[in-house]
Parts: C-alpha cells; structure tokens; sequence
C-alpha cells in the first residue's frame, strides 16, 4: 500500500503575528462613552492610550461630543491570551470592558497579517490589497460571516459603471465630490464605496480604505450668489476599480443635510458618464432604485506617466541575527506587463569585513537560498530595491506596506555523526538539529503489512547527507500507553541505487533513492531504550528523514517522498 506522505509540522508549530503599533479614530459613536479595544476577542485596552499631550499607555479614550475618539494601540504578542495567530485580525471597539457581547456600540476593522502567505488580491469580482469590511449583526456575531452580518438599508447610495470600452483595464479613484445644499451644525456626513450584490449595492460590506467622514465646518453649501461648490471626499488611499459597477453611500445620523441631484427631463442634467442608478434610503426590507433621477456628482482619476520609478526599503538596526535564506512576501496589484512590480534585495556579509552583496532579482513566495552567512545588525543591512512599472495613464500597480514583509531563515544542521545517529533511534527522537516527520498512517483491517518501502528524491551536496528511519506498531499491540508515539525507530538501509548519489554544490540535481527494511528485519532492539520486539505485522506507521550537513550554506534536500507497506 503506498502513502504520499505529507508533513505534520505547521499544525504542530503555529505561527504567530508580530507585535504592532498604530493609530487608529472612533467615528459615529455615542458621545461621552469609553472605548474599550479587542483583538480577536481579546481585552487589549491597558495597552492604548489617547491622543491627548502627557497621556500614557491606559489612560482612557472617550468619544467627544460628536461621537469620536483618537487613540493609539499596541497589539502585544507575548505568551498567553495575547498571542494572536497570523491571518485576518479583527479590531473592535465597544463600549464595555466586560467582552464583546456586552457592549452595546461597536466599531470594527480588519487589519491583514499574513504570516507565510501571499494575500489573494481577487475578492468577490473585485481587485484590492485589503478584503472588504463587513458589518457585525450584533456583538454575538461574526463579523468575518458573510451569513451572519448586518443589512444596513438606511444611506442614499449612487451606483456608476467603470465602462469596459473606454478603461479597458480599470482606472484609478481618488475621490468622490458631492454637492451640498444644506448641511448640519454638528453632526459629520460620511461616505464609503460598496461593490454590487446583484443590481443593488451590497446591504453587508463595504471596500477598504473608501470611509471617508467631513465634519460640517468642512461642508460647502450652495450659495444663491456663487452656485454650488464642490465637496471633496478622499479615501485613505487610492481605490483601483476594474471595469463593472459599483456604488458610493452617504450617510449621517442628521436630517438637515440636502444634497443636489437631477432628473430626467428637467433640463438640468449635464452629463452623466457613469451609466448609474439613484437608490434612496427605505426604511423597508428592500432598497428601491429610481431610474429618473442622479445625484450631482464628480469621480476624481488618477493620471499616471508611463515610465518606471525604484525606490528603497531597509531593516532598522537591531541585536544581531544571522541568517542563510530570505523569502520575500509582498502582495500587489499588476496587470501583466502593462502595469508591474520587480523586487531585488542587497544583504550583508557575515564576516569581519560586513561586505554588501550586489542586487539580486527576488520573487515574492519564493526562498531564496543566500551564500554564506548573512547578518541583520545595523541600519540598512538589509535593502529592498522595488521598481513600479506602468505603460498605461489609467492604471498603475499598487503595493500596501503592510502586506510586505520579508522573512529570514537560518539553517540549523548538525554534521553527520554515529552519535547523532544513533540518538535518532530512540521514540521522543535524538539530538539532531533538522528532521522531518511524518503523520501517523493507519492501515484499513486486512491490509496489514511485514515491511516498508521509502522512494524519495535526494539532492545530496557535498558534505552533506541524509537518513530514512520508520517506526511500527501492531494492531494487537497495547502495551504502549501513548501507541506509536512511544514506539523506537528503525533506520531504513538504502537498497538503489547501490551508492549515495551527490550533486555537488548543484541545487537542483535529484536522484531517486530507494530505503527498504522486510520481514522478519522489523525488530527493536537498540542501546537507547533497551526494547525488544518482533511484529508478524503492523497496522501503523511513521517516517522520519534526518538531514546532516558540515557547512550550513550547503543543505540536502528532499522532494516527492512515498512510503509503502508491503504485504
């Protein structure tokens, strides 16, 4: 029977998101209320404080009198409860320290940490760096259900069409410019994007960075001598919209605001470029469109120059790490070779001298494997050199710098040794420094088996080597409290070729190899644990593959491995 053996180790090992420090406002709260934070459900208000002059970390933050706060957070990542796993982090405010479902008013973002992968730009027809925000049912909910979240029916909402016959690739929005008639006091007017559900703007989620809030001393008002003048509302940074439709909403907790529309064979109508439709506020169970009228509006678009700008990022100073490989993450927005991004990144020798390395040509999600030992110690001992090309004036692309990291690696391997190996041979494992382990495979009633067959790819350089070792249990065998687990391993011998085969210092020669151990060779017996046992036959099996090397710029490496119990 043959297993593709996959490794355990990510679901042994999480991995944790760094420690961040940012600032953040609370808009459309009630006024006069403390804001507790929460990430994924965690209490982290002792680590915010607001933005006040000589407020210190914990100070309370309270909305004004028009329901927002300015505050910063620092999102710890330290043992316990405040560990947080890499992904999609949830941030929310509320009005209670006492968790999530006793407050009342909530607020809420999701900030991106995505830990070893790449993030999908494509989400739900449309194309950003940051996945849509959706709006929480009620503090029970889940915010990141697209089943369980809130159909807000209350703003005014235009929809207008990226027409696909003039902006074949998209375009860039900047802003949205709305013309106001009357305005209110105190009370802000804030507007947001939304993509379409179906022929109606979507009631659950609205697109990232487009909330954009004036407060009403940033109004303009149509005046009877001057007529009307625009009012600008920017996004936090530039929107990319592919061809489609789309909607913005306006809403404010005010009824004295008025803004200008048009209709349908009045004689005001100018232009209407965009194809769109007007949907009113309803207090009903549907949002009703009218086709007759628009409101008076102007979308701003960004103007690119075709050319090619490079510009640079580098690592602060910091205690010292030495490393062996980079992987760069970075997620973007291209458009083949009309809109693209390159990377290449220069490190630092780790030797007395501290030498730059030339520029090297570097893909995101890829590792790449550096010579020599490299550090992290002073400023700029690490540099990204990024270059953004565009042919086009309507599209250029697009990175978000929280979405970029890079990742080092340093190797950890012990040189070959009849100790080490030896070591390997007992159940908790020996000393070696690398090592990969297999899941536990279980065979169905009446296939148990009497030996074991490894074939894998091996690319063996110079200095370097590899071991196959298996371990087994019977099906009858209970004597062991935690079952395979506590079982010893066996090393496999290596049966084809006749010899080792070497690469050199090659990274992409791979031979074959062949490991096989039969009946009645399944005997324990070491030195570590004393144990002694002979099996007819097993039902259970692991494999383990322990890598040496004397130089750890030069690695073994493996692909392709398949185990088989042989009957």
């Amino acid at each position: 029977m043959a297993t593709d053996i996959t490794s355990t180790r990510n679901s042994e090992i999480p991995i944790y998101a760094g420690s961040e420090i940012m600032s953040f406002i609370v808009a459309q709260m009630p006024p006069g209320i403390k804001i507790f934070t929460y990430v994924n459900g965690v209490n982290i208000t002792p680590f915010t404080a607001p933005v006040t002059p000589g407020a210190l970390i914990g100070d309370t933050i309270t909305t004004d009198q028009l329901g927002s706060a300015l505050g910063y957070l620092f999102i710890p990542s330290t043992e316990g409860k405040y560990k947080f796993n890499t992904g999609e982090i949830r941030l929310t405010f509320g009005d209670s320290g006492n968790g999530i479902d006793q407050c009342k008013y909530i607020s809420e973002t999701t900030l991106m940490n995505h830990g070893l992968n790449i993030v999908d730009p494509e989400q739900g027809g449309t194309v950003a760096l940051r996945t849509t925000e959706k709006f929480r049912t009620s503090p029970l909910g889940s915010a990141a259900d697209t089943n369980n979240t809130q159909k807000r029916l209350d703003p005014l909402s235009q929809t207008f069409t990226i027409d696909e016959g003039t902006y074949p690739l998209g375009l860039v929005l900047t802003f949205v410019n709305l013309f106001f008639y009357t305005k209110d006091d105190k009370l802000p007017i804030s507007i947001e994007l939304r993509p379409m559900s179906g022929s109606k703007p979507s009631t659950t989620e609205y697109m990232s960075g487009t909330l954009s809030t004036k407060a009403p001393a940033d109004i303009n008002v149509y005046d009877a001598t001057t007529g009307a003048k625009a009012t600008t509302f920017g996004f936090a940074h530039p929107i990319y919209l592919k061809p489609g439709e789309y909607a913005f909403c306006v809403y404010t907790k005010s009824d004295k605001y008025q803004l200008l529309s048009a209709k349908t064979g009045d004689g005001k109508t100018v232009k209407q470029p965009f194809a769109g439709r007007l949907f009113k506020a309803q207090n009903t169970t549907d949002w009703l469109g009218d086709d007759n009228e628009d409101l008076t509006f102007m979308l701003g678009k960004a103007k690119f120059d075709p050319g090619t700008v490079t510009f640079e990022m580098t690592t602060p100073a910091r205690a010292e790490i030495d490393y062996n490989r980079i992987r760069l993450l970075s997620t973007e927005i291209a458009l083949g070779d009309t809109a693209k991004v390159t990377y290449k990144i220069q490190t630092t020798e780790d030797t007395n001298s501290r030498d730059k390395t030339d520029f090297t040509d570097i893909v995101p999600g890829s590792e790449l494997n550096l010579t020599g030992r490299q550090s992290l110690r002073e400023n700029a001992d690490l540099k990204l050199q990024i270059s953004l090309t565009t042919k086009s004036k309507d599209v250029a692309p697009f990175l978000d710098k929280q979405l970029m990291k890079a990742q080092i690696f340093r190797n950890n391997v012990l040189p070959y040794s009849a100790e080490i190996s030896t070591s390997e041979l007992a159940a908790n494992h020996g000393t070696a420094k690398a090592r990969y382990i297999s899941k536990t495979v279980s065979l169905a009633e009446q296939f148990d088996s009497t030996g074991m067959e490894v074939k894998v790819n091996v690319n063996r350089k110079i200095g370097t080597d590899i071991e196959v070792f298996v371990r087994v249990l019977s099906r009858s065998d209970k004597s062991f409290v935690n079952g395979i687990n506590a079982r010893p391993w066996i090393k496999l011998p290596l049966v084809s070729p006749v010899s080792k085969s070497y690469a050199g210092t090659n990274d992409d020669d791979f031979t074959e190899e062949t490991y096989r151990l039969l009946e009645p060779a399944l005997t324990y017996s070491n030195t570590v644990d004393l144990v002694a046992a002979t099996y007819e036959t097993f039902a259970h099996y692991q494999v383990k593959v322990v890598f040496y090397a004397n130089n750890p710029v030069y690695l073994p490496k493996i692909k392709n491995l398949v185990a088989t119990s042989l009957l």
